[in-house]
Order: structure tokens, then sequence, then C-alpha cells
């Protein structure tokens, strides 16, 4: 099977190529520097001349607070580059993984939200998701999936985890983490398999929540991190959203069910205590060595 990887410097995109690698499979990865999937002729060019059995569209605007400030881009990145993606793997055959967001839900149940539950973003950036989603739909390709995930971590890059781990290791301050917003961590590692997983197997195509599995509040997630971390778990204060003043309002339970997941016959994802313990020693040596040390 050949992959076509959009995206490839994110950290999904990064370890979508590394689950690849490991199983020798034939692939191609396109960076933004190499490629602007807002240009569908360069687009529909490079997937002719691939011929990709399975495009993983790993490109993504995910700077929550940005996206509120830089709409037309952020809705060109997350809706009209998906298109473009869409038309093409509709004319070229070629089987389309896109990757979306908790964020396209209200919140507002307190039952993990399953694919069909009504949508409703608070933000603009859950908005912008939500219109890739249906430009998927809108397109007709029916050879798709779309994973929808929450809370991304990985050992490198800027996510919360090298966030807090900074904070951790490499200060002896405090941080405030808000207590009050409920979801589900999720290994980017973890994600990338089980993307890869699904598409070897006659999984059928549609809308899938992938996450980790259990829950967490932002507050229980970086006390976890700091604890396998070896440091003082009470330098994380408790606040509420409102204390914490975020500019941009989101959902205060976000978590989702993955139970189609599994009834498809696919493994359920490890509980999100277990995969946080095996990344956090690897991201502990990136941010040692100076490979995070931007963030």
């Amino acid at each position: 099977m050949k992959y076509l990887i959009f995206g490839a410097q994110g950290q999904l995109g990064q370890q979508l190529s590394n689950v690849l690698i490991d199983k020798n499979v034939d692939f191609q990865s396109y960076s933004r520097n190499q490629l602007d999937i807002l240009d569908f002729q360069d687009v529909r060019a490079i997937v002719k001349e691939k011929k990709p059995e399975v495009i993983l569209n790993a490109a993504a605007w995910t700077n929550v607070r940005e996206a509120e400030i830089h709409l037309n881009a952020a809705y060109k990145v997350n809706s009209d580059a998906v298109s473009n993606l869409a038309e093409c793997s509709l004319e070229f055959g070629s089987r389309l993984i896109h990757f979306s967001t908790d964020y396209v839900f209200n919140g507002e149940s307190r039952t993990p939200f399953k694919e069909e539950d009504s949508k409703g973003p608070l933000n603009f950036y859950g908005y912008s998701k939500l219109a890739g989603e249906c430009a998927i739909v809108n397109s007709t390709l029916n050879n798709f999936f779309v994973f929808r995930t929450a809370w991304l971590y990985g050992p490198v890059g800027k996510n919360f985890l090298t966030t807090m781990l900074r904070v951790a290791v490499k200060t002896k301050q405090n941080v405030n983490v808000v207590n009050d917003q409920s979801g589900q961590p999720t290994s980017v590692t973890e994600l990338a398999k089980s993307a890869i997983d699904a598409s070897e197997r006659n999984l059928p195509s549609g809308f899938y929540n992938l996450t980790n599995s259990g829950e967490a509040s932002w507050y229980e997630f970086a006390r976890e991190i700091f604890s396998l971390a070896g440091e003082d778990v009470h330098r994380v204060i408790p606040v509420s959203t409102l204390d914490y003043k975020d500019s941009v309002k989101r959902p205060s339970f976000s978590v989702m069910s993955n139970s189609k997941w599994i009834n498809s016959g696919m493994e359920p994802l490890d509980d999100w205590r277990h995969s946080l313990a095996k990344v956090v020693p690897w991201a502990i040596r990136n941010l040692e060595s100076g490979k995070n040390g931007n963030y």
C-alpha cells in the first residue's frame, strides 16, 4: 500500500512517517514548506503523479487562540485545504484519512459524545474543523476515515506535555491549570499507529472517535506529568476556567465515546495514564538534549 502524507513536519505527521518507516511501507511526505495544500492544482498534480492508495492529512491549524484572530487563514487550512484533498481523492481513487477534533461538540453533555451527536463548536477553531468534516461529506467521497481525537500530545513539538515538562523540570515555579474542563489526553504515537492499522484493515468508511481511554481534567493531566517527571505535584495549582480568564471559550466536557471504533473490531487505545508514562521519559530526554529548546 502506498501512502501520501501532508503536514509532514507537525507532531502527527512525524509520527505517521515513523510508523510507516517501521513497517517498511512505501510513502511520500510533504511539509508546508514543500507544498501548499491550498493550491488545488499543485495538490492534484502530486496526487496524480504519486498515485497513493491512501492520503493522510496531518496538516491543520491547531492554535486555538490564534484561530480567533486569523479567521480566514485558519478556515483555509482546516476547511478549504481539506476540500482540495477530498476532491483529489475522489478523482484518483485514493482513500482519505483526515483528523478532526473533540471541539466540534459543544461540551454540554455529561455522557461521552458519540460520532452522530449534534455538533456545536464554541470557538472558531472548532467551527473550522467542523467545516473541514463537512467538506469531505459534501465532496461525495465514500472512501474516507475522519478520526476525531483530543488533547493530542507527543515527545516533541509544542503541546501540553512538553509545556508542562519545561515548567516541571527546568523551573521551580508553580503553574495554574484549569480543573473544570474534562477530556481525553491522547498520545500522538498511539493515534498514528491506530490510523495506519485502520487503513490496513477492512474498516467501514466514516467518522470515528479515536482517543486514549479514560478521561481527565487539564489539572489531573498536569499533575500526572509532574508525578512521572519526579517533581512535586503540589506545584500544580487548580483554578477554574473563570479564574484562568482564557480568551477563548472551550468545552467544559469533551469526552468522546470510542465504542464505534471498538465495535468495528479495532483495539481500543490504552488508558491515558499508561500511554503518558511511556512518553514522558522520551520527552524528558528531548528536553534535556535541547530538542525541545524552543518551547
